[in-house]
């Protein structure tokens, strides 16, 4: 999975230079937020209006996971 590969590097970084938090940004969408939070253990802290070369807005959800 390439996510726990992406995890398991972090972790190895962590050790390098130290840092306890994974932040990461998705879409508001259901299926994104179930597979980060409920397969993952992702947690909300927040939520953040991005514009992506358009004049329309969407929002972006922000999660993290204490290793």
């Amino acid at each position: 999975m390439l996510l726990q590969a992406a995890i398991d590097t972090i972790k190895e970084l962590q050790y390098i230079a130290g840092g306890m938090v994974i932040f990461l940004e998705t879409d508001n969408d259901q299926n994104l937020l179930q597979f980060y939070e409920d397969q993952n253990g992702f947690k909300r802290f927040d939520t953040r209006e991005a514009k992506a070369g358009t004049d329309q807005a969407h929002t972006l959800i922000q999660l993290l996971k204490v290793m």
